[in-house]
């Protein structure tokens, strides 16, 4: 729940990065940070205007911009699908496809954030409980702040393991206030569901049929029905990516008029999710991203400081997910809780000093685990398939 293209060999070059990708799934990660700080410090748009406080245009485009969070994270699923599922369909179409390789990219590319992400919940929690009255952990205020726990903080070794499985909300809840860790259940069970079904669709060995069929249908099984709904955008994600692996759809893609539709058709999306919510769903809303991917693939940037900017908040942005809400919950607890003010210039610079903090410490956890993660996987693939090509996982989505 999450970019540069896995396509390239890390051994022989650096991989091609996916520019306007990587700045959508960087900006998403951020909108989700934002999203859960400004749910904290202010008070929600329908409560201001219950009491008749008229709010500016700045406001507005804030209050609009940061409540973006879930439209987010469709994001995360669709680039997913792109990322993740095209380099599987990729690689059974080349008969490149590997079991081994895909497994341990991915539990590579997971585990060396979910790992110190989970310790970190546990140390946060503990902290913010010693240091406040102990009342937002318990759930208390989740009326007031509609964001962060709403019940009990669970920090049970169970429900520790159970994350590191990928089973919160199948068999556990999400460990401690680390609530966006819902999201990461979902992507690794499309990972399996997918690479599965994948596989026994285009490979049609006996092999593939006997043991992917099965093992697609025991995943189905397995999750709660809301899964499915994501699935659909995780998939539709992957049809995109074949899309743009098509030389037929290149001359399409390559025109501006078509890159500019598809655009338009994404941020119709987003903007009808806003403006008629009871009419678009999810599935509708990941579709209309979907077909902006092509066309950001496909399209290059002359910036070099965007170009920056977008792989400086890509390399972070599955960190910053991970890691902000158990920071922000303690912060708050401590700090702020229960208040929350109506917008002002001073409650927005703390809302910009604490979103600083959250991306310094993103960096910070970044720079020790994450981006150590072709290391990782490196040494894993020497123990467990031999000196096989080394394919980067760094900028890939989870979630």
């Amino acid at each position: 729940m999450p970019t540069t293209s896995a396509h390239g060999v890390a051994a022989r070059a650096a991989p091609a990065r996916f520019i306007h990708l990587d700045f959508l799934r960087g900006v998403a990660a951020l909108i989700v940070t934002a999203g859960h700080l400004r749910h904290f410090l202010f008070e929600t748009y329908a409560n201001m205007a219950a009491a008749g406080v008229q709010v500016g245009l700045f406001w507005k485009a804030f209050y609009f911009i940061s409540g973006l969070s879930h439209e987010s994270v469709i994001a995360f699923f669709a680039l997913s699908g792109f990322l993740v599922g095209g380099k599987v369909l990729s690689d059974l179409r080349r008969d490149r496809f590997s079991w081994i390789t895909f497994l341990l990219r991915r539990f590579s590319r997971l585990w060396i954030v979910i790992l110190p992400t989970l310790a970190l919940t546990f140390l946060f929690d503990r902290l913010g409980v010693a240091f406040s009255d102990g009342a937002l952990y318990a759930g208390n205020y989740y009326k007031i702040y509609s964001s962060g726990p709403d019940g009990v903080s669970d920090l049970k070794l169970t429900t520790f393991l159970g994350n590191i499985l990928f089973l919160q909300k199948i068999f556990v809840p999400t460990y401690g206030t680390n609530t966006p860790m819902w999201s990461l259940a979902n992507e690794f069970w499309y990972y399996i569901f997918f690479a599965a079904a994948f596989w026994a669709l285009l490979r049609r060995s006996a092999v593939s049929i006997l043991v992917g069929l099965p093992l697609a249908a025991g995943v189905a099984l397995l999750v709660p029905t809301y899964f499915y709904e994501g699935a659909g955008i995780w998939l539709a994600g992957a049809c995109s990516a074949w899309i743009a692996q098509e030389r037929s759809f290149h001359r399409v893609l390559a025109d501006w008029r078509v890159r500019v539709a598809c655009l338009a058709i994404a941020a119709a999306g987003i903007v009808l999710t806003k403006a008629v919510p009871d009419h678009m769903s999810d599935l509708a809303l990941g579709l209309m991203i979907s077909v902006a991917l092509p066309a950001l693939a496909h399209t290059r940037s002359s910036s070099r400081a965007y170009d920056a900017t977008a792989k400086w908040l890509s390399d972070i942005s599955y960190t910053l997910y991970l890691t902000h809400m158990p920071l922000v919950v303690a912060i708050v607890a401590i700090v702020f809780a229960p208040q929350r003010s109506v917008p002002n210039i001073g409650q927005f610079g703390i809302f910009l000093l604490l979103l600083t903090i959250c991306l310094i410490w993103a960096r910070a956890v970044w720079h020790v685990f994450e981006r150590n993660t072709d290391v990782v996987y490196a040494s894993l693939s020497k123990t467990f398939s031999g000196p096989a090509v080394r394919l980067s996982t760094r900028g890939e989505p989870s979630p």
